[in-house]
Parts: C-alpha cells; structure tokens; sequence
C-alpha cells in the first residue's frame, strides 16, 4: 500500500518539486529535472543518445574521481529514477513520449546547455564553448576534460529514458504523497515525546558530562570510605647504576640473539644441502602450476568452499565488454542474452559465448520473455539457440519483467502465470534442468506470486546498499540464487549489471 510507505529525505524533495509541476500540465519532464537536479552548479548533467540506444550520467571531474563522492551520486541518481518510475505505475505521474520516428535523436539534461544540435563532430553545448565528442567526456573550450560519464545501456537505458524524457502530467493525488511526507518527520517527532520519559528538576549539565559520569568505574562501598594512605617511599637509585645495568642486559641479549641466528642459519644450510632434489622438484611444480590461467576452466569449479562469487550480465549493447575483464575484476561468472520472443536473437550471442568461455568462466545464457508471443514456442527457439550446456553451464534462464508485457495483449495475471509456468516446464523438459527466474521485487510480486515459481531458483534485481535483498513473496521460504546487487560496475568507463552469489561455486551450474 502506498500510504505505508516511508519516503527518504531526497524521495520527499523529489515529491514537491513534482507537486509545484502541476500548473503546467504540458510541460516536459527534462526541464524539471534540470531546475532542481542537473544543475551546472552541482556539477551533474545527462546525455541520452536514442539512436545509438545509450545515456551517459555525467559528474564533474573531481566528483568523478572520488570514489566515495561517485558512489553517493549514482545512489542518488537511481533512487530518483525509481522513485519516478514507482509514481508512474501508480498513476500518480505520466509521461507521454512521440512515437519513436519523431523522437529526439539526443536528450541534453543540464541548466547549463544551451540548445545543443547533434552533430557527427563535437557537439557545441552552450556559448562558454563546453563540448563534447565522445561518448563519456566533456571538455572546455580549451579541451580540458570537466565532466566525465558512465555509459548504461540495454535495461537501464530504457529505465533513464522512460523517467527522465517526455511530456508530463501531475495528478491532482499527488498532493496526498505531499501531505504524507510532510507528516513523516511531525509523525516521528511526536513518538520520540511519547516514547521519552519526563525528567523533573534534573540539574543541567555540559554536552558529554552525562556520558563520562556513566562511564567512570564503580569502586566497592569500602574502598569509598577509607582514607587515602600516604604514599610509598621508593628508593632511588643512580643515574650511572641505571646505564650499567641497561648496557649490560643488552650485550647478554645480543650475544643470546647472535648464537641463535648462527644456530638456525647453519641447520637451513643442512637441511637445503640434504634436500636439494627434493627442492628442485617444488620449483618445477610451483613453476607448473603458474602456467595455468587464474580462472581456467579445469579450476573454475573445484572450490568446495561457501564464499561470495561476483558476476556480470551483458548483451550486445556492451559490445565485446568481455575481453576487457581481467582477474582485478575479481568476475567469476558471465550471463549473455542468448533469444528474445519466438524468433529474436541477441546479434553477439555466439561471440559472448566464445569469450566467456575463453575467459574461464562459469556461463549463463538468458531468454527475454515477451507474454504476446507463445510460450511453447518461446521455449523451443531459446533451446535450440542455447540449449548446448555443459559442465560448465548454469540453467538457462528467463527474463520476465515489465518491458516484458505490452499494451496491445489482453492477458490478466492468471493467463500470465499460466503459460510462464508452461514455459518453464517446457524447457526443463529439453535439458533435464529446472530454469531460473530473472525478475525485480516489484514485478515478481505483482505477477509472480504463484508458490509453483518458488521451485525455480530466483535471479533477483534489488538494487540496495543492504547485506541482504527483499525476497519475493513466493521465494520467501527458499531465497534469491543470485542477486543482481547493482547496475553499475565499471569496466572501461562502460557500466554493467553487477551480480552477486553466495554459496558453493559449483553450485552455480547445477540445480
């Protein structure tokens, strides 16, 4: 329910500026944005490229720099992008977009652009000579960079375009979202009154004195009655007997110390002399065993130990982001987009496949579910392309989310439960292995709350700082397998889904 939910400070900020958005029901939602959050002072601004389908969320070089700085500004701007979305399925906003022949070639979100026209060069951004020709830069003038970008693609793409661009609409019951986080810091106020107890005629005391009173040590009831004795007298010795005694227990320590080291150093000599073969044959194997890749593929699996694995997802809107990963990224496993509906296939399926595997990783193969097409048909393209699995192979999995469903198809929940689970049981019919379920919290809630999903190993989109994600309603007893933790891992200045899984890491290839 709406009204229980709590709004932080930046989501209650967000809310108003929205609210004030009424009196001009046909205005576009990227000038809002710009009056409050891409600002040129703040050092924020958003690029969105339709025809090559990516966005770049631009920070000024030394926030960019900062890691801790960065990661806060990705927070804040996902959070924005959720919250809109959120207000949109609830219809408390709506964004109205041209059909995609009229649209934009390019969006420029920040107060400091001035009309900006695409061009194949450098794209001139506002009079001072600002501008930018390539995808995560933007320089002075003098081409000094001043701005540098991360690039989203793929899901988030379509996320940032759908909540940040647009002819926009207010409705009127927003303003009971007003009023409800207008009422959250009154409502916590008031409880803290309740909740303290009075204290009467309690003298004042300094900021901290409380705390140092409470944390002195309680002496025994005796010892606070007895007289302080006076104190004993020590003899003194000698500055010159002190010297002597220093100067004599050092040369016995150094003496001991000496002997000891000869001591050890001679039985190493004996022991290396006495086993010279068998040393020679522990270089040769160290020196064998360096050969073999961090991540090959004999080696990938044979870890029995429960640990925290890291891993991306990726289609071709990455490009071969692939080859760019090394062991510093600590990735143990990759999943491509391998289908889409009946008959779509994802243009770099075969090559991401050869990479991964080239790379030494555990593998993953996903189908985008489209509801409007048939399931059974579905299942047999996604098998025909991907069902090749080996060893070192994960289940194949779905993607089920709301790019998924289309306005044009007439199908309620239970006819949608109903031929998603015809799927599933399809494919695990043809490879003898029980699929996976990708979905966000919100989606697989609202459309997957049937138990029978609960017997397929959950890919959860949670996107949160916390140790642990919200679990689903039908996956609440047995938990998320994997957990897509974040949209932004960096490689190359190229963003990617961020996956997590805990558990056994030959677990990851079978059910």
């Amino acid at each position: 329910m709406e009204a229980s939910r709590k709004f932080s400070t930046w989501e209650q900020e967000i809310i108003k500026h929205l609210s004030l958005a009424r009196s001009s029901e046909n205005g576009r939602i990227e000038d809002l944005l710009c009056s409050f959050y891409f600002k040129e002072q703040d050092g924020r601004a958003l690029i969105i490229q339709s025809k090559s389908r990516y966005a770049v969320f631009f920070l000024s070089l030394d926030d960019f720099n900062d890691a801790q700085k960065k990661n806060e500004e990705l927070d804040k701007f996902f959070e924005m992008l959720s919250l809109i979305r959120w207000l949109k399925e609830r219809g408390y906003i709506a964004l109205f977009r041209s059909s995609a022949g009229n649209d934009k070639v390019m969006y420029f979100l920040q107060d400091g652009f001035q009309n900006p026209n695409p061009s194949t060069g450098a794209i001139l951004l506002n009079l001072k000579g600002d501008n930018t020709s390539a995808p995560d830069t933007i320089h002075d003038k003098n081409q000094k960079v001043i701005y540098k970008g991360m690039v989203f693609n793929t899901d988030t793409y379509e996320m940032i375009v759908a909540t940040t661009t647009g002819n926009m609409y207010v409705a009127e019951k927003l303003s009971e979202l007003v009023s409800q986080t207008d009422e959250q810091p009154q409502r916590a106020e008031i409880q803290t009154r309740v909740d303290k107890p009075v204290e009467k005629d309690k003298p004042s005391m300094p900021i901290g004195a409380e705390k140092i009173k409470t944390d002195l040590p309680k002496m025994p009831l005796a010892r606070q009655t007895e007289q302080p004795q006076p104190p004993v007298k020590k003899k003194n010795h000698s500055l010159f007997q002190i010297i002597a005694y220093v100067i004599f227990f050092l040369n016995i320590g150094m003496f001991v110390l000496f002997t000891s080291r000869i001591n050890t150093l001679q039985q190493h000599m004996n022991t290396l002399s006495e086993n010279n073969d068998t040393l020679k044959k522990i270089i040769e194997e160290r020196t064998s065993l360096n050969k073999v890749p961090r991540n090959s593929p004999d080696t990938a699996i044979k870890k029995d130990s429960t640990a925290y694995y890291y891993g991306i997802d990726i289609s071709h809107w990455n490009g071969n982001i692939i080859t760019d990963i090394s062991h510093v990224d600590s990735i143990s496993f990759a999943i491509c987009k391998a289908t889409e509906g009946a008959t779509g296939i994802d243009p770099d399926y075969n090559n991401n496949c050869k990479l991964i595997r080239q790379k030494g990783l555990i593998r993953g193969k996903y189908h985008f579910y489209l509801i409007n097409d048939d399931p059974v048909k579905q299942a047999e393209h996604f098998y025909e392309v991907a069902g090749n699995l080996d060893s070192l192979d994960m289940p194949l999995i779905v993607d089920i989310e709301q790019l998924s469903l289309s306005k044009r198809a007439n199908k309620n929940k239970t006819v949608i439960q109903k031929e998603l689970l015809l799927f599933l049981h399809k494919l695990q019919q043809m490879t003898a292995r029980a699929p996976i379920i990708y979905t966000d919290f919100d989606f697989a809630n609202e459309y997957l709350d049937d138990p029978a999903f609960s017997k397929y190993g959950l890919w959860l989109a949670e996107y949160s700082d916390s140790t642990t994600p919200q679990i689903p309603v039908a996956w609440k007893k047995s938990g998320c397998k994997i957990w897509q933790k974040s949209k932004r891992l960096d490689i190359n200045s190229f963003t990617v889904d961020y996956d997590v899984y805990h558990g056994i890491k030959k677990d990851l290839c079978c059910n």
